[in-house]
């Protein structure tokens, strides 16, 4: 599976049993939950699911040849490092915090520590390695923190009309105050 977020980033496709190079041309967005791949020497875009999709960085070895005696590794993606900044949905809830690796290789998710250095919250992520995919693709992981959206306040005193009785008046075209309104 692969995670863009932007068009003409190169990729890896599965097709009908053969792999493809080629580059991302659209990404999953609401309902539609593939992504859209044109290979190389082709002028025709074909849409993939994700678990079909892969990054140049990302390993090619079947599942089966990664064993616990195997000396090849799967490379992790650049964003899963000590102290990335995620969002961990756990224990019912919505969790902003920092992967952080241990002495021992393991990797842990850690929200927020008190002026003592203790966490608030840890939550074992040593799986992380093999369920990355699986957790973004379910929505318990997310990368970063999401900032929610925010709504400015609109003064009333500058409006020549008054309030509006609904959002979709304030942005008719003939309203003399849709600025004001389109700048909150």
């Amino acid at each position: 599976m692969y995670i863009t977020d932007r068009p003409g980033a190169a990729a890896f496709s599965l097709i009908d049993s053969e792999v493809y190079e080629g580059k991302v041309v659209d990404m999953p967005s609401g309902a539609r939950t593939w992504y859209t791949f044109l290979p190389v020497n082709s002028s025709n875009p074909i849409n993939v699911p994700p678990f079909n999709l892969s990054s140049p960085d990302d390993p090619m070895l079947p599942v089966d040849r990664h064993l616990e005696s195997s000396s090849e590794f799967p490379r992790l993606p650049k964003w899963i490092a000590n102290n990335s900044k995620i969002t961990l949905i756990a224990d019912d809830h919505r969790r902003r915090g920092h992967l952080l690796i241990d002495g021992q290789g393991l990797w842990t998710f850690v929200q927020k520590r008190d002026s003592q250095g203790k966490a608030q919250y840890t939550c074992d992520l040593s799986d992380l390695p093999t369920t990355w995919r699986t957790r973004i693709m379910d929505g318990t992981l997310e990368l970063g923190w999401p900032t929610p959206a925010r709504a400015f306040h609109v003064s009333a005193d500058k409006l020549q009309k008054g309030v509006p009785n609904s959002f979709r008046q304030s942005m008719h075209p003939k309203n003399v105050d849709k600025p004001i309104w389109t700048k909150s």
